[in-house]
């Protein structure tokens, strides 16, 4: 961070003693007049001018951010947009500050109105080759590309320069200062979007702490050298879900190499298998730490796969260090969540990144946490989940819910399919509480949850914790519209006593409801059901966080 602040102070200086001091004894160095107006090389020059003008130049790096963000490299893409905006910023107030005038040529036309310093098109040419550059080295492109996008830019970057000269409409301390002020913007956008990437704590892991874990757990070889052991690491990838695989895997492959790991396995999810198969396959290729992309449906089928895997005695060992051999007996490979699907509310509850970068930047530096798991039956089937499950309203309205409305507009799908259901009607509905006497009432919708969140701030079980032993449940019972827009608003503020909204917690609940309503576990439809057991199995993973525990502030 300190490189990055001085960087930018450096970068800042130089076009501030850059525009007061104007070193104009530099513009001699282009001597020779512009071309006749119709000549050859004047037509020319005009051509490269429309074809480098800086809105199209503006639009390539708009057009880079949206491919970025479809990639879920945010990160990336509001690094691109900032650097448009400062970029053009930047421009523009030197340009009404200095005021400087243009150099005396037939080519200007319309252009004598505005000023000369800097030249809009070197700085907004310079922003794009540069964009181009900072996109190869985030995606991880092959040494030979980065390098040829490289002399790519150079080259666009000295072609603007030797138009705006050929012709005559700016000086050459104007083109130069227009790099300057794109070096400028895009050193300052990088240095605020990196501040919003995940940090790990004080005292969490960071570098020395990844190294040691590299080289503390070792075997003695056969000569009697005690010689490290590399921990290992698998993928299991939703190719429905991940637009890129390719850019997925170099992104895995080079956090994995810089930080000493061991990739033992990349398996992929089909129509036939949802990740259970896969997430199998990669404990049997002996990971520590299975990777899993996809939404919160491949995470939970990953679950199960890895639930139903034998225990390696060996992993604890490499990771967590040594252990009493019945805790090692238990061990199953830490899950880390590299979240792609369109509500991904384990992700966001665990706090973590949404941008695949800073997300399998977590997998390999985050610490294991233990996470609860809910057993859930209904419909005569065994499910686990690891977010909710539900009956009611909530259902009807995932089944509502298009695919390819999912992928266009994400988790804002739900938006549409949640109108029609507003004003569900209630059905007979009893809660039953680790056993207790049921209670009995009229509910359009029951949550069982084992986190809180549906969207950052709202909070519809504000008290849920996933490492705390316990489940929450919420019945929603509204009478009329506006009771719903009370419990919406009630939500949003997280004052846990909305009107028409009741809460229970416990290790067990039974949810029984007449006539038969639709059911979901994690989002997934399992049809329409008259009874729901749920129960919690405390600490059945460990999940790789930036925190020593899932548990939030304020739990």
């Amino acid at each position: 961070m300190r490189r990055r602040v001085g960087l930018v102070a450096g970068l800042g200086i130089a076009v501030a003693l850059w525009t007061a001091l104007l070193p104009t004894s530099l513009d001699g160095l282009w001597p020779w007049p512009p071309p006749e107006v119709g000549s050859t090389m004047g037509r020319v020059g005009q051509i490269v001018d429309w074809l480098l003008q800086p809105t199209i130049a503006y639009l390539c790096l708009v057009a880079l951010a949206v491919w970025a963000g479809r990639r879920r490299l945010y990160r990336l893409a509001a690094h691109l947009v900032l650097s448009v905006v400062l970029t053009f910023s930047f421009t523009t107030l030197l340009k009404v500050t200095v005021r400087r005038a243009r150099p005396d040529t037939p080519w200007l036309g319309a252009l004598d109105a505005h000023a000369s310093y800097p030249s809009a098109h070197s700085s907004a040419l310079t922003t794009l080759a540069l964009g181009v550059v900072v996109l190869a080295w985030v995606a991880r492109f092959s040494r030979r590309r980065r390098l040829a996008l490289a002399g790519a830019g150079a080259v666009l970057v000295l072609l603007v320069w030797a138009d705006r000269l050929l012709l005559h409409v700016h000086h050459v301390t104007d083109v130069m200062a227009g790099s300057l002020v794109a070096g400028l913007a895009v050193a300052t956008s990088w240095l605020l979007t990196s501040r919003w990437s995940s940090r790990l704590p004080a005292g969490g892991t960071g570098t020395a702490t990844r190294r040691a874990e590299r080289t503390r757990w070792a075997r003695p070889s056969r000569r009697g050298e005690v010689a490290p052991i590399e921990p290992t690491y698998a993928v299991v990838a939703n190719p429905a879900r991940v637009r890129d695989l390719a850019l997925l895997r170099r992104l895995v492959d080079g956090a994995a190499a810089a930080r000493g790991w061991r990739g033992v396995g990349w398996c992929e999810t089909s129509a036939d298998d949802g990740g259970t198969a896969a997430a199998r396959s990669a404990v049997d290729a002996g990971a520590d730490v299975v990777l899993v992309a996809g939404g919160d449906g491949t995470l939970r089928a990953a679950v199960h796969g890895l639930l139903e895997s034998a225990p390696r005695t060996k992993r604890r060992s490499r990771l967590d260090g040594p252990t009493d051999p019945s805790q090692e007996a238990e061990a199953n490979p830490a899950l880390a969540v590299v979240p792609f699907g369109s509500g991904d509310l384990l992700a966001r509850n665990l706090r973590v990144p949404l941008d695949v970068r800073d997300a399998v930047a977590l997998a390999f530096d985050g610490d294991p946490a233990p996470l609860d798991l809910l057993q859930v039956r209904a419909a005569g089937r065994e499910e686990y989940a690891l977010v909710m499950a539900g009956i009611g309203a909530d259902a009807a309205v995932l089944a509502d819910t298009r695919e390819p409305l999912k992928r266009l507009l994400g988790a804002g799908a739900y938006l549409f399919a949640g109108v029609r259901h507003v004003r569900a009607r209630p059905v007979h509905t009893s809660i039953a509480m680790d056993g207790a006497e049921p209670v009995w009432g009229y509910a359009s919708l029951v949550g069982v949850g084992n986190v809180g969140e549906l969207r950052p701030g709202v909070a519809l079980m504000p008290g849920a914790d996933a490492a705390d032993g316990q489940l929450d449940v919420v019945a929603a019972s509204p009478r009329h519209a506006r009771d719903v827009l009370r419990m919406m608003a009630g939500t949003l503020v997280g004052s846990g006593r909305e009107r028409g909204l009741d809460r229970y917690r416990g290790a067990r609940v039974e949810v029984t409801t007449a006539p038969p309503v639709p059911c979901h576990v994690d989002g997934d439809l399992i049809g329409e059901v008259t009874s729901l057991t749920a129960e919690v199995t405390p600490a059945a993973l460990r999940v790789r966080t930036s925190f020593g525990s899932i548990r939030q502030p304020g739990h």
